[in-house]
């Protein structure tokens, strides 16, 4: 399965008192127990904005979310190509999608995505070390 998409997220209109918040989701993937997946994202963020999974526990029944990625200040016009290996223990074997959440209190663009694209296999390694 390759999900590949591209979109923008922005706010149109005034939405008082409170901040706007949008979130997209992807089509539902399962991973098998040693499968893994790679998350690829090229983008900008104006606004706050995560990526995260979504998935929901069958030992107690609950929606459960594990934050990827995060920015809760812009990122400026540049855009910028973030990757992550899914493994199925990050979602406690699970089925999830995958969230892009944005939130803005003012007019204008949260986020431009201009590809994200979810491979069946690990991400290449890129030669950093951390």
């Amino acid at each position: 399965m390759i999900l590949d998409l591209a979109l923008k997220i922005q706010q149109t209109q005034l939405y008082l008192p409170t901040e706007r918040e949008i979130d997209i989701f992807s089509p539902p993937v399962r991973l098998d127990s040693t499968q893994l997946s790679c998350l690829e994202l090229n983008f900008t963020a104006f606004a706050f904005f995560e990526v995260k999974l979504a998935y929901a526990s069958k030992a107690n029944n609950t929606h459960k979310e594990r934050i990827l990625f995060r920015t809760v200040e812009s990122l400026g016009k540049e855009f910028q190509i973030w990757t992550a290996t899914l493994s199925p223990n990050m979602t406690e074997g699970q089925e999830f999608v995958v969230v892009l959440h944005a939130k803005r209190s003012s007019i204008g663009l949260m986020a431009v995505i201009k590809s994200i694209k979810l491979r069946m296999t690990a991400c290449p390694p890129t030669g950093k070390k951390h």
